[in-house]
Formats: structure tokens, sequence, C-alpha cells
């Protein structure tokens, strides 16, 4: 993680503007069993005087995201016989389609990340010129660049993402940085289980760079 020379934001499309007016409510959700909540760490930025911007996913179409290796009876992916157990192959799906229904893999679509509490809007990078930007000085955004399951019983669920720190004196962003982290737990959150092990590591990673890299960015 290094600082990096001002220059201008990128633009994504006003869809992802609309997502972000809805981000409180999106991070709404019960705190995990370890770590922040959404709700302590969404305070934290705001005493920092930032804003959360929200993410965008960048994923290459049908990357292989793990695997896991399911127990008789414990899940209802039709890439495994509940019956009998399987292994469950994870894929992300960036343009799903209705082909998709007939898939042998587990597909996770950014529709599956919103669902489970993470406020991620579309396009490859993050408007921090316009959209629902608040009154504070500093926007923070996030670009989620890969999604690794495995795990069994449980699932275990790791984190890559790039951020961003984008100061709206100069119109610029003033520092970049990644961070990852891994939760485990019994629902993956596609499906909007409140808590989900796919809300709890975004908020892990998120929390990382809160507390060192962001807080000497500013």
């Amino acid at each position: 993680m290094k600082p990096a020379g001002p220059r201008t934001a990128p633009r994504v499309p006003l869809a992802f503007k609309i997502l972000a007016a809805g981000l409180a409510l999106a991070l709404a959700v019960p705190a995990p069993a370890a770590g922040q909540s959404p709700e302590e760490v969404m305070k934290k930025m705001a005493d920092m005087g930032i804003d959360f911007m929200g993410m965008v996913v960048n994923i290459p179409d049908r990357r292989n995201l793990g695997s896991r290796d399911v127990p008789t009876g414990s899940d209802r992916n039709r890439s495994a016989d509940p019956t009998r157990g399987g292994t469950v192959v994870y894929l992300w799906d960036e343009q799903p389609t209705p082909d998709d229904k007939s898939a042998p893999e587990h597909l996770l679509t950014i529709q599956h990340l919103q669902i489970a509490g993470i406020p991620a809007g579309p396009g490859k990078e993050i408007d921090f010129q316009e959209g629902m930007g608040g009154a504070n000085r500093y926007r923070l955004g996030g670009i989620i660049t890969n999604i690794q399951i495995g795990g069994s019983a449980r699932y275990e669920v790791r984190v890559n993402i790039e951020w961003q720190l984008y100061d709206t004196e100069s119109s610029s962003i003033i520092w970049e940085g990644s961070s990852n982290a891994m939760a485990r737990g019994a629902v993956l959150g596609d499906r909007g289980e409140q808590p989900n092990v796919l809300m709890d590591a975004t908020i892990d990673a998120l929390d990382k760079v809160l507390k060192k890299d962001v807080k000497n960015a500013i």
C-alpha cells in the first residue's frame, strides 16, 4: 500500500449513484460473530470525516471462485446432491443470462452481493465527483477484485478489495491501497441471510484499512 499522486476520478453509470443512496439501509444488518459490525464501521468513517461511496466489482467473467466439499444434506445448491453431499464449484457470473439456470456450477453475481448486504454497484471504477456523496471532505470507495469460497460444513470466504480515498478539496485521489479478509460461518449470504460470511469478510477488509492506512492518509 502506498500513497498515490493526485489524479482525477473516473466515472460509472448513474445506477451506481442510485445504489449509493441506499447504503445506510444495505449495511443495517446484525453484527458478525467477530470483528466490527457494519454500523460500527460506518460510524468510524463518519467520525473520521469520510463518506462511503460503496463498491464496484472487477472480477473476470467465469473466474473460478473456489469450491466446497459439502456434507450430506447440508446444501441445497444444484451442483451437489443434498442426499449424498458432493463438491460445489463457484464461478463469478458478470452478465447473467437465462442459460445460467442449467449451469452445473454455483454462479455468483453482483445481485447476490447486493442481496448479502454489500453496497456493490455496476461499473469497474468508482465515481467520486458526482452522485450521493455527503458533506464530508473525504470519500472512500472499494473495488472488489477477487472472492474465494471454500470450507465444508461451514463456509470460508476471503475477499480482496482495492481502496481509493478521494479528497473533495483537491478533487483528486490522495491514497490507494488494498486489503483482504476471511470470514467463516454457516451461511454464504447470497439468499439474503443475515449475518453472513460475504458481508463479514467485506466489513473486516474495510475495517483493516480504516485503522491504519486511511487514518494516516488524512
